[in-house]
Formats: structure tokens, sequence, C-alpha cells
């Protein structure tokens, strides 16, 4: 990727923290879209054009007032981290690392 004054650069990389629900789905459905790209007990996959998808993003600036959204084109999941319990509160979240192509301005 070249890199030019003035013009746009997309790390195309989204770190999120994902907190965990009590049926646990968030974790399995990460994993199961992880999965579907590439499983490593198979050895098989499929192509981009059938695990990537259209996201979008909500800004807030505060609870329940959205700011800003944006559309993430190509979006799909790269990396899920081990589950990290927090013994204050009982919350248990993991780190998830998302690719993307770039990012569009959407309406409101």
């Amino acid at each position: 990727q070249s890199q030019w004054p003035g013009r746009r650069i997309w790390t195309q990389t989204l770190d999120v923290t994902i907190f965990e629900t009590r049926d646990g789905v968030g974790r399995a459905l990460v994993e199961g879209w992880l999965d579907f790209i590439r499983n490593v007990r198979s050895n098989t996959g499929n192509l981009s054009a059938a695990y990537a998808v259209q996201a979008e993003l909500d800004l807030y600036d505060a609870p329940g007032n959205v700011t800003q959204r944006i559309g993430l084109t190509r979006f799909w999941p790269i990396s899920l981290g081990a589950a990290t319990l927090d013994n204050a509160s009982g919350l248990l979240s993991y780190q998830c690392n998302f690719s993307y192509d770039r990012t569009i301005p959407l309406a409101l």
C-alpha cells in the first residue's frame, strides 16, 4: 500500500472488547464465523465473498445518542483472544480483532 500526502490510509483493522452474555452466544458466534472462514480441523475454508459482510458502527456521545454512523466494507474477524474474568464486576470479556477494506460515512 503506497502512502501519499493527502491520500486516505485505512489501517484495515478494528480491535474491540466483547463482553459476554449469560448464554455465551457472543463468543460462539465469533468462533463459528472464524471456523467458517478457515476450519483448522478439516483444513477447509471459504472465499471472502462468502464470509466478508457489510457492517455498521454507531458512535455515541451519550447513552442512546448516536452522533455518527460508519459503514465497514468487507468486514470479518481475524482473531479471538482468551476470555478474561473481572473478579470485581463478574464480567467476562475478550479481545476480538476484525479486518475490513474501507470505511464509508452513513446517514443517521
